[in-house]
């Protein structure tokens, strides 16, 4: 199902709407998946030695968070896409205004829809990110050449979750799309986007103990960093 056939004035069908569902489903499945296993380990450990595995793993326990959320917030958005109706008037018209049965761009199908793909892409970076930290930086304990090359093997499929594949996405969209959702897609975009660098960024300052605006510039090749120690 292409967009151009998902996303036509005339009416569109939700098939991709559902295979988003489903990818959604998936990554929320490994999010829950890695969290059951950080949570076991957890409940293994002596009591005095708890305290210090919840703020050892804070980077990894910050990424389930935000991943989880992200993925439900990203389910939610397709089914409510589901449930919308689709733009019928001229998607080159502001405010979509020339038709009798005009419904606001932000109630449409294809709001909804991009919401949920913002939202999906995020919680596949921090899939990602909770799922393969800490083994990367077990393998370098072993072989700290591995763990870096493992670390630039991760590096291109965490760009594409958090830059190249949301701007795709929303450059292809730009047809069906009136100048003020473009605005307010891209809004929300670059502030989600801030937002899940910065939440990161806290959880990763107690790892080398630097400042805030390093830890958050850390961020954008943080698969460089897994090799790394808690304290370098």
């Amino acid at each position: 199902m292409t967009l151009q056939r998902a996303f036509k004035f005339e009416g569109s069908e939700i098939t991709l709407v559902q295979n988003r569902l489903n990818v959604a489903a998936l990554g929320l499945s490994a999010l829950v998946f890695s969290g059951s296993f950080t949570l076991a380990l957890f409940g293994s450990l002596r009591g005095d030695a708890k305290v210090d595995f919840r703020l050892a793993f804070l980077h990894t326990l910050v990424a389930l968070a935000i991943g989880i959320t992200s993925s439900l917030a990203s389910i939610a958005c397709f089914l409510q896409s589901q449930h919308s109706r689709q733009q019928d008037a001229d998607p080159t018209t502001e405010g979509h205004s020339t038709s009798a049965n005009t419904v606001r761009w932000f109630y449409t199908r294809q709001w909804w829809f991009c919401l949920g793909q913002l939202f999906l892409y995020m919680a596949l970076s921090q899939a990602l990110s909770a799922s393969l930290t800490e083994i990367v930086y077990g393998i370098s304990l072993s072989d700290e050449t591995l763990g870096r090359a493992l670390g630039f093997l991760a590096l291109p499929v965490w760009w594409v979750f958090l830059f190249s594949g949301p701007a795709m996405f929303l450059r292809r969209m730009w047809p069906f799309q009136a100048s003020s959702e473009r605005m307010a897609i891209w809004s929300v975009y670059v502030l989600l986007l801030i937002a899940m660098l910065a939440i990161s960024a806290s959880g990763y300052r107690r790892r080398g103990g630097g400042a805030m605006g390093r830890s958050f510039l850390e961020q954008v090749y943080q698969p460089l960093t897994w090799h790394q120690g808690w304290a370098d």
